[in-house]
C-alpha cells in the first residue's frame, strides 16, 4: 500500500506501508508454484523452489528471538536463540556470494523466489553474514594500475608535445624577427 506523502505540480513522494521487515523467521512455508506470483508474501510465509523445500519442510520450526546488531550494505551481524530449527528471511537479493560466519554450520538459501533465506538451528549464538566481493578485487586493481599507468603515458607524451609545439612556434618566431630585422 503507498501512502501520499507529498506532492507539487511534477512530483510525488509515497511511503510504502506494507512492506516486509528486513530480517523475519516465517511460521509457515510453501512451494513456489505457478501461482506464486498471485500470492502474497507476508512476514508469516516464505515461498521456495523444489531444492530448498525439501530441506525445510522438514525443519521443526518454532519461536526464534533475534536481534540485529550491526546491519550494513554487505554486512550483518545477528544474535539468534531459539529451541527451534527455523529459516530467517533477509529482504536482501539472493546471491551465492553470500557468507556465513558461526560456530555451527550453517547454510543460505534462496527464499521467496528472490531473498536470502538461512538454515538456523536451534541454540543461542550470534551470525556474521557478509557478501564476498574478493572476486572483484582483482578487476577493480587491474582497473587502477591500468588508469596510472595510461596517466602516465598520457603525462610523459603531453610534455614531449608540448616541448615540441612550443619549440616549433619559438624557432617560427625567431625566424620571423630575423627577417623583420633585415
Amino acid at each position: 500500500k503507498l501512502d501520499l506523502v507529498w506532492r507539487d505540480d511534477y512530483l510525488f513522494v509515497y511511503k510504502i506501508s506494507d512492506t516486509l521487515p528486513y530480517f523475519y523467521v516465517p511460521n509457515k512455508f510453501s512451494k513456489i508454484t505457478k501461482k506464486f506470483f498471485e500470492e502474497k508474501i507476508t512476514s508469516n510465509n516464505a515461498f521456495f523452489f523444489d531444492k530448498e523445500y525439501s530441506k525445510v519442510n522438514k525443519l521443526n520450526i518454532g519461536e526464534a528471538f533475534i536481534n540485529p546488531k550491526i546491519i550494513d550494505n554487505y554486512y550483518f551481524e545477528i544474535e539468534y536463540d531459539s529451541k527451534y530449527e527455523n529459516v530467517l528471511i533477509i529482504s536482501n537479493k539472493f546471491d551465492k556470494k553470500w557468507k556465513v560466519v558461526s560456530e555451527k554450520n550453517i547454510e543460505i538459501i534462496k527464499a521467496n523466489y528472490y531473498f536470502t533465506g538461512v538454515l538456523m538451528k536451534p541454540g543461542k549464538y550470534k551470525i556474521k553474514i557478509y557478501f564476498d566481493n574478493s572476486v572483484y578485487k582483482f578487476g577493480i586493481y587491474a582497473s587502477i594500475i591500468s588508469i596510472l599507468f595510461l596517466s602516465l603515458i598520457y603525462k610523459l607524451n603531453y610534455f614531449n608535445l608540448r616541448k615540441w609545439y612550443w619549440n616549433k612556434i619559438f624557432d617560427n618566431w625567431y625566424i620571423n624577427i630575423k627577417i623583420w630585422v633585415k
